[in-house]
């Protein structure tokens, strides 16, 4: 099997690319760019990668729904277009759409996500939103 870069008849090395290719996408830290196989479904850490190099951290926003300052990035739990990310036994939603994060900070994003969880059952959930 050869290198998964166009051109390349190397032999393959790790994630499916040669020596050369591997090294390079490592220093880079941008396995992304090289990854040619999976670019309709990129993993789940590879969006919060581009969602950090393209929106900065988390701590240098707001939280918003209480203003504080933000700690993590938030998916909106927008079903549509979603991708789903198996980890431990738990589903996560995720989505390559970066419009579709926010900035939270640590209570606010656990809060969420627990009333998504208690959604299927309860009904309708409504949010608090910052003053």
């Amino acid at each position: 099997m050869n290198c998964r870069i166009e051109g390349c008849s190397k032999g393959i090395k790790a994630r499916l690319m040669c020596e050369y290719h591997y090294q390079k996408a490592r220093r880079a830290g941008e396995f992304e760019l090289y990854w040619v196989i999976n670019k309709e479904q990129p993993k789940y850490i590879t969006v919060h990668k581009r969602l950090e190099r393209t929106r900065g951290k988390a701590t240098a926003h707001l939280c918003v729904d209480c203003s504080k300052q933000a700690s993590e990035w938030s998916y909106n739990n927008d079903p549509e277009g979603a991708l789903v990310n198996e980890w431990r036994g738990r589903n996560s939603l995720y989505s390559t759409d970066l419009s579709r994060y926010n900035p939270r900070c640590l209570s606010c994003h656990r809060q969420r996500d627990w009333d998504r969880k208690r959604a299927t059952t309860d009904g309708p959930i409504t949010y608090r939103k910052a003053a």
